[in-house]
C-alpha cells in the first residue's frame, strides 16, 4: 500500500517552510541594522535652581560612545523663546569619559518646566548613524525675586541749642567814701542801720543800769549818817 503524501500536502510544507525562513532572515536583519543605531545615543540630563527671580537649568549632553566623538545637529529647546548658552548646532561632543557639553537657561518664575532636545550624528566605518535624546526639568515651588533687607531710618542728631551770650565784663565797683571824722587810712565798712540800732539799744540800757545803781547807793548813803 502507498503511503506518499498528497502533491498538495508537500506545496503547503514547502511554503510555510518558505515563510518561515523569509521571516526569519528579515528579522535578523533588522537586528542587524538597528542595533548600531541604538547603542549610538546621547544622554541629556538638567538641575535647575532659582537665582535673581528666575529658573537657572544647567543641561549636560554626555556620549554613549567611548571611542569616536558625535557633531550635534539639532537643539531643541522649551518653552519657547529660550536659548541654551553653551550647545549650539555643530558642536563635538567629546567622547564618553572625556568630557560633556554643557549649557545654561534662563526661564521665567512663572514657568512649570523646561525641555532640551539634542540630535547628534556619529560616523563609524563610514556609515552616518543619527539619533536624539530629550531631558525635561519639573520646575517646582515659589521663584521670586530677593527682597532687600529694609534699613531703619537714620536718626536725626539733636541741633546744637543755643550758646548762652557771653557775659559781659562788670564795671568795677566805685570806691566807697570814708565815714565822716575817720582817719586817713583805707576805706571803712559802711555802717548798716541794724547795727546802729543795735548798739543805740545796748547804750541804753547801760544807761538805765547806772541811773538805777546810782541812786539806790545814794540812799543807803543818806540812812547810815542819818
Amino acid at each position: 500500500m502507498n503511503h506518499t503524501p498528497f502533491p498538495s500536502s508537500r506545496r503547503r510544507l514547502r511554503r510555510l517552510a518558505a515563510l518561515a525562513g523569509g521571516a526569519l532572515l528579515g528579522m535578523t536583519a533588522a537586528l542587524t541594522l538597528a542595533s548600531p543605531a541604538s547603542a549610538h545615543h546621547p544622554t541629556v540630563s538638567g538641575k535647575a535652581t532659582c537665582e535673581d527671580g528666575g529658573w537657572i537649568v544647567t543641561w549636560t549632553v554626555t556620549n554613549s560612545e567611548r571611542d569616536i566623538t558625535g557633531e550635534v545637529k539639532a537643539v531643541t529647546v522649551r518653552p519657547d523663546g529660550t536659548t541654551v548658552d553653551g550647545i549650539a548646532v555643530g558642536d563635538t561632543l567629546p567622547k564618553r569619559g572625556n568630557g560633556v557639553l554643557t549649557g545654561v537657561q534662563k526661564v521665567d518664575a512663572g514657568a512649570t518646566g523646561a525641555s532640551l532636545e539634542v540630535t547628534v550624528k556619529w560616523i563609524r566605518h563610514g556609515k552616518k548613524i543619527v539619533n536624539s535624546a530629550k531631558g525635561w526639568v519639573k520646575l517646582e515651588g515659589k521663584c521670586e525675586p530677593e527682597t532687600p533687607p529694609t534699613t531703619p531710618p537714620a536718626t536725626e542728631s539733636p541741633s546744637p541749642s543755643p550758646s548762652a551770650p557771653a557775659e559781659s565784663p562788670s564795671a568795677p565797683a566805685s570806691p566807697t567814701p570814708p565815714a565822716p571824722g575817720g582817719g586817713g587810712g583805707g576805706p571803712e565798712l559802711p555802717v548798716t542801720g541794724s547795727s546802729l540800732g543795735t548798739a543805740a539799744g545796748v547804750g541804753a540800757a547801760l544807761l538805765a543800769i547806772g541811773t538805777g545803781l546810782f541812786f539806790f547807793f545814794r540812799r543807803r548813803r543818806v540812812r547810815f549818817t542819818a
